[in-house]
């Protein structure tokens, strides 16, 4: 099993929960909502890239809690609030408690709540163009980028789509979940352009991957969530 650090050093974000004082939250410090002494928060899920964590947080006394949603470009939220201020829903009524499931894209949340007539109600949301799905396709030091794999779903391989702006060394390669090297898929001199290199999956299980390119002076991971169709 491979040490935390090792994880971390790879790109992974580490959601944890310790039942000591009942405090659990996600590495990186993703904070509290505002409340009183005894706020806590606790991440459950995480979108396929990382940049996205739900979970829920304790606002006031145990019974009041209330579903978050954390991006690096925005901290810690309430879920009401983004959904409310940002994207203009009306949730009169709704007290949304926790949220548990995020999609791979960051774009849909579900779990539970009350709704208005004071019943316990399931719900799901979508968050079409907001920017916590945005891909990070702009802004990499001078010019590189690895770009998500495609298809996915997939029979057997998917491709990844990277950039290079000046010819040099490129490497991209596949880890699995416990940072095991799974394929070589770029090793060696690449000439400038865009190109694609494909990863060949059919032996292996559906399941978190980590793609990782790196260059002169470059390098950006990215993971890869993977189904497979059998």
């Amino acid at each position: 099993m491979p040490a935390l650090r090792d994880l971390l050093s790879l790109g992974f974000v580490v959601v944890a929960f310790s039942p000591s004082a009942l405090h659990a939250q996600a590495f990186q410090g993703l904070g509290h909502l505002p409340g009183g002494s005894s706020a806590v928060s606790q991440a459950f899920a995480v979108s396929g890239d990382g940049s996205v964590v739900v979970g829920r947080s304790l606002t006031g006394d145990l019974s009041d809690v209330e579903a978050f949603v954390w991006t690096e470009a925005e901290g810690l939220r309430a879920l009401k609030a983004v959904l409310e201020d940002d994207h203009g829903l009306d949730l009169t009524g709704w007290t949304l408690q926790v949220a548990t499931g995020v999609s791979a894209d960051g774009t849909v949340v579900v779990d539970y709540g009350t709704n208005p007539d004071g019943n316990g109600e399931a719900w799901r949301v979508e968050l079409p163009g907001a920017p916590v799905a945005a891909e990070p396709d702009v802004g990499f030091p001078g010019g590189y980028a690895l770009h998500a794999a495609s298809p996915n779903p997939a029979s057997s391989s998917v491709t990844l789509r990277y950039e290079v702006p000046e010819a040099g060394s490129v490497r991209v390669v596949v880890y699995d979940a416990l940072g095991r090297e799974v394929a070589v898929l770029v090793g060696g001199s690449v000439p400038a352009g865009r190109h694609e290199a494909v990863f060949d999956a059919g032996g292996l299980p559906s399941g978190l991957y980590l793609v990782r390119m790196t260059a002169e002076g470059f390098r950006q991971t990215r993971t890869l969530t993977l189904t497979l169709l059998r």
